[in-house]
C-alpha cells in the first residue's frame, strides 16, 4: 500500500522567500522537514492531501536529527 503524504506547492514567486528564510539552497533540501498549515487541505486528482497556494500561512519546522 502506498502512503499519501500531504504536501504543499511552492509557487516560483515564492520559492526564493522559503528557501531564504529556511537557510537551505533548493527545494529538495526541505524533503524531511514538517510542516503547519493555516488553510484546508484537499485531494489532488490522485486523492493525496494537498494545501492550495492561497493557504494562509505555512510553518517550516527543521527535521530533528
Amino acid at each position: 500500500m502506498r502512503r499519501q503524504m500531504p504536501s504543499i506547492r511552492l509557487s516560483d514567486r515564492n520559492l526564493s522567500t522559503v528557501l531564504d528564510k529556511a537557510k537551505v539552497e533548493d527545494a529538495e533540501d526541505l524533503a524531511q522537514w514538517s510542516f503547519i498549515v493555516v488553510g484546508a487541505f484537499e485531494p489532488n486528482r490522485h486523492g493525496t492531501p494537498y494545501v492550495k497556494p492561497r493557504a494562509y500561512e505555512v510553518a517550516f519546522l527543521t527535521p530533528r536529527g
